[in-house]
């Protein structure tokens, strides 16, 4: 009589695989089950949600990650460390959120670029946190990484004040090396210093920056002037 043999992931996983690989693997497998929005009458629910509701639960979701700030760096403050990772997570969710409601809905009641606003806010305290939760950690990674981002990041400003027509346009690559630097702070929290990872979300943040800089750089200015005094 044949015997069937059932494969346990999670079983293989204890027997062979290091410990670091195993709690990264814990971690995907949460928030690949924690993927509610995903289901298919979450998506019915938004084919059939009005536009202007839509927008609306959007800015309410974006207002939401921005005021997150408080109760994070409070928790921060008194080193919380699991409290600040849940807050954390939910903020990140949220910025995913918001995003499919934006698509959803009416085009933004003003010409600021909330969720821009609110991703540039959330990176920069994302710093502070781990400044604040993390003993040690810019002397040791702060060069060449922070100069180059805060450099290419004041750069990107001052060409959008100066250049108003070019607006800020989301590109994929930028929104892979976002998530992926959102999940810095947690993995500092739950596993620690892991340098390899650390590099790369690094590494990731400035090719993020340098491909806007490659859009700005690259634009007909002077098109997007004349094409915005038509409107």
């Amino acid at each position: 009589r044949k015997a069937m043999v059932v494969f346990d992931e999670e079983l293989f996983l204890q027997r062979t695989a290091p410990p670091l690989a195993r709690e990264f693997f814990v971690l995907g497998a949460f928030f690949a089950e924690f993927r509610l929005y995903d289901c298919p009458a979450f998506r019915y629910s938004l084919r059939s949600m009005d536009r202007a509701t839509a927008r609306t639960i959007a800015d309410a979701l974006t207002w939401a990650r921005i005021f997150s700030v408080i109760p994070i760096t409070v928790c921060a403050l008194y080193e919380l460390r699991w409290w600040v990772f849940g807050l954390y997570i939910a903020a990140g969710i949220s910025d995913n959120l918001d995003g499919r409601f934006a698509r959803m809905g009416d085009p933004p009641r003003s010409d600021v670029d909330l969720d821009n606003l609110a991703d540039t806010f959330i990176a920069a305290m994302t710093l502070v946190w781990i400044w604040m939760l993390i003993p040690g950690f810019w002397e040791k990674y702060w060069l060449p990484y922070i100069p180059s981002l805060f450099g290419i990041q004041l750069w990107l400003w001052l060409t959008r004040y100066r250049y108003p027509a070019l607006g800020t346009p989301h590109f994929q690559v930028g929104r892979y090396m976002m998530a992926l630097f959102f999940f810095l702070l947690p993995v500092l929290i739950a596993f620690g210093d892991v340098e390899w990872f650390v590099h790369a979300v690094l590494i990731g943040a400035v090719i993020g920056k340098l491909r806007m800089v490659w859009y700005y750089v690259t634009t007909d200015r002077t098109a997007l002037d004349k094409q915005a005094a038509t409107k």
